[in-house]
C-alpha cells in the first residue's frame, strides 16, 4: 500500500515503481481508491473559517494532485508495458472518474459555501440598488416602474447565472469530448506501433525460418551425398569382395578338380598295378603248368577282353 503523509506532500499518494506496478493491475485501483476514501471520510469542512476554507481546499487540491500522480504514472507504464494498455487505461479512467468525484465531494461544502456568498453579495448589490432605486423611485414617484426594472434585472441576473452553469456544462463537456477524443488518438498511434513491430517480428521471424530451412536443406542434401558416396563405396567394396570370393571359388574348384583327376590317375594307375600283378601272377602260374610263356600271355590277354567265355580273373 502507497504511504500518504498529510501536509508535507502537494498530494495523498507518493509514487513509485513498486506501488504503481500494484496499481494498475486488474481492480488494483480500488485499494487505492478505498484507501484515500478512507483518509478523508473522517474529515471535517469548516467553511466558517478562513483555516477551515483553506484546509478543504487544500485537501481537494491533493487528492487532484494524487490523480494527476497516479494518472502521470499510469501513462508512463502503458508506454512501457504496451500488453496491459486497455487494463491501465480502464485503471486510469476508474481513478480518474473516483479521484474526481472524492475531490468534488470534499469540495463540494465550499463550493457551496462560495456560490451561496456570491449569491449573498449579488443579493446584497441588488439589495443595495433596489434601496437606491426605490429611494429614486419614490423621490421622482416612479416606483412602479422601477420595480419592474429591478424585477427584469433580477430575470437577467438569473438568466445570467443559467447562462453561466450553462456554459460551464458545456465546457466542461467539451473537455471530456477533447480529452476521449485524444485518448483515441493515442491508442489507435499504440495500436499502429504495435502492428508495425509485429509485423517486423513476423518478417524477421521468416526470415529466420527461411535461412534455417536453407541452411537445413544444404545440410540434409550433405548427409544424402555423403550417404551416398558411402553406399558406392559399400556396393564397390562388395563387388571387389564378391569377386575376390568368385576368385577362390573358381580357385578351389580347379583344386578339387584336380586333385580329383589326380587321384582318378593314382587309383587307375594303382589299379593298373594291381592288374598287372595278379596278370603275372596267373601268368607264372600257366608257365609253371607247362604252358608256354607266350602261349600264357595270349591266354591271359584273351581272358583280360572277356574273349573266353566264363572265365575271368579274380582281382
Amino acid at each position: 500500500m502507497p504511504a500518504f503523509e498529510h501536509g508535507k506532500e502537494l498530494s495523498l499518494f507518493a509514487v513509485d515503481a513498486c506501488s504503481v506496478s500494484k496499481i494498475f493491475e486488474q481492480n488494483g485501483s480500488l485499494a487505492v481508491i478505498s484507501h484515500i476514501k478512507d483518509k478523508v471520510k473522517d474529515f471535517v469542512p469548516d467553511v466558517m473559517t478562513e483555516r477551515g476554507r483553506k484546509e478543504i481546499a487544500s485537501l481537494a487540491y491533493k487528492v487532484a494532485r494524487s490523480k494527476t500522480a497516479i494518472d502521470d504514472a499510469g501513462k508512463q507504464l502503458v508506454s512501457e508495458i504496451k500488453a496491459k494498455a486497455l487494463v491501465i487505461d480502464a485503471e486510469r479512467k476508474k481513478i480518474r472518474d473516483e479521484l474526481d468525484a472524492i475531490k468534488d465531494d470534499i469540495r463540494k461544502p465550499l463550493t457551496l459555501w462560495e456560490e451561496e456568498q456570491e449569491a449573498i453579495q449579488a443579493a446584497k448589490e441588488l439589495a443595495e440598488k433596489v434601496d437606491k432605486d426605490h429611494s429614486e423611485a419614490i423621490e421622482l414617484n416612479l416606483l412602479f416602474n422601477r420595480q419592474k426594472e429591478i424585477a427584469a434585472r433580477e430575470a437577467e441576473l438569473a438568466k445570467m447565472e443559467a447562462e453561466r452553469k450553462a456554459a460551464i456544462e458545456r465546457e466542461e463537456r467539451e473537455r471530456r469530448i477533447a480529452e476521449e477524443s485524444a485518448e483515441k488518438e493515442r491508442r489507435a498511434a499504440e495500436q499502429k506501433i504495435i502492428d508495425a513491430r509485429l509485423a517486423q517480428e513476423r518478417a524477421e521471424r521468416e526470415k529466420t525460418e527461411a535461412i534455417d530451412r536453407e541452411r537445413l536443406a544444404k545440410e540434409r542434401a550433405e548427409i544424402e551425398k555423403r550417404e551416398a558416396a558411402e553406399r558406392e563405396r559399400m556396393l564397390l567394396e562388395r563387388a571387389e569382395q564378391e569377386k575376390k570370393e568368385a576368385i577362390e571359388r573358381e580357385r578351389m574348384e580347379v583344386a578339387r578338380v584336380e586333385a580329383a583327376r589326380k587321384a582318378e590317375e593314382e587309383s587307375r594307375a594303382k589299379d593298373k598295378e594291381h592288374r598287372r600283378k595278379i596278370n603275372n601272377e596267373a601268368l607264372t602260374s600257366l608257365v609253371s603248368a607247362g604252358i608256354p610263356a607266350n602261349h600264357a600271355e595270349m591266354v591271359i590277354k584273351m581272358i583280360v577282353c572277356g574273349h573266353v567265355p566264363h572265365v575271368s580273373i579274380k582281382y
